[in-house]
């Protein structure tokens, strides 16, 4: 049943507040992870942990699966501790039943059965701190919050379950982290959003329909999708900045609607068009004194800024996947 945790963690959200399930690493033969939290793996029905905060986490793809390999940070030691097909979860709680503050040493690293009635709210989008990624391409090291789902199709690939308004915090900086207009800011953080839910959806829908690819993640975080971790760093300060959180925290959960759906909004940095939005002229007619409300709904007429729930559309996706074969297989061993 830990194939389908990802999808099911959409549906254990609020009205607005969903959590968002983002690629970031994609095809590597190598991960090299460090940690700011004492963490947990959990394979299946078992787990090894609470593993400390001082353990880097070595993951390596063979023809086998994904080796997995804890190593002390300052003295170099190393313990492999398995090599798995199965998705692999990187969390930081198990509930009360496992205490995090006092974690195995790493000699005494072994399987352990789960903690019975563990729930999947127990795995939530996090805030703070968690796990530390090198992305050479996105200017050195990221650090996520979490938690991380591990899988591997042609390399390794890492999932994080973020927090949707964390998550569009994150796109605002990238798309458009150095402007100073507020009206900019607040109308790329609601595109950001529409475009983010609205690809969760026809995913969701696409998973419904059978296509299994979508079953652990609905977004890319390249612009394929949205830039989501560039997180580039300005006299030694991680963005994003505070006016670009002001704009996402003071839009947060709205969204672009037309006919009480999700907008189809796609942007670019300068050409507009049918369904589509200029960054560029977002920020010309900011900078001219327009809302972002009057900018969005000159872009997309007959549109409304407001809130939308993907509960119905996510929980018909989880009944697709336990009606799937191949998951009630894997779900009863």
């Amino acid at each position: 049943m830990l194939i389908s945790f990802l999808v099911l963690l959409l549906c254990h959200t609020g009205a607005w507040a969903h959590s968002v399930n983002v690629l970031i690493v994609k095809h590597a033969a190598r991960v090299n992870l460090s940690f700011a939290q004492n963490y947990a793996i959990v394979i299946g029905k078992h787990f090894y942990g609470p593993v400390s905060a001082k353990n880097q986490l070595q993951l390596v793809s063979t023809s086998k699966g994904i080796q997995i390999t804890v190593a002390n940070a300052k003295t170099k030691i190393r313990r492999p501790l398995t090599t798995t097909r199965e998705p692999i979860h990187l969390v930081r709680s198990l509930g009360t039943s496992v205490n995090f503050r006092w974690p195995t040493p790493m000699s005494a690293l072994k399987k352990k059965p789960l903690p019975p009635f563990l729930k999947w709210q127990q795995f939530p989008a996090q805030r703070g701190e968690f796990a530390t990624i090198r992305h050479p391409a996105f200017g050195g090291d990221i650090t996520y919050n979490g938690p991380l789902t591990v899988f591997q199709k042609s390399g390794i690939n890492i999932v994080e379950t973020a927090e949707l308004e964390d998550y569009v915090t994150h796109v605002v900086n990238c798309e458009l982290g150095s402007e100073t207009s507020i009206h900019a800011l607040k109308a790329q953080s609601i595109m950001a959003r529409t475009f983010a839910l609205y690809m969760v959806q026809d995913r969701l829908q696409a998973l419904e329909s059978g296509n299994l690819n979508w079953q652990f993640f609905q977004l890319r975080s390249s612009t394929s999708d949205q830039a989501y971790n560039c997180r580039k760093r300005v006299n030694d300060q991680e963005l994003p900045n505070d006016l670009v959180k002001r704009a996402a925290r003071e839009t947060a959960g709205l969204v672009l609607l037309k006919n009480n759906e999700l907008a189809k909004v796609h942007y670019n940095a300068t050409i507009a068009g049918k369904d589509t939005i200029s960054q560029a002229e977002v920020v010309k007619r900011a900078r001219a004194g327009r809302s972002y409300k009057n900018i969005l709904q000159s872009f997309v007429p007959g549109s409304r800024i407001g809130r939308y729930n993907l509960s119905a559309v996510c929980t018909q996706a989880v009944k697709a996947l336990f009606r799937n074969s191949s998951y009630n297989k894997r779900a009863s061993k």
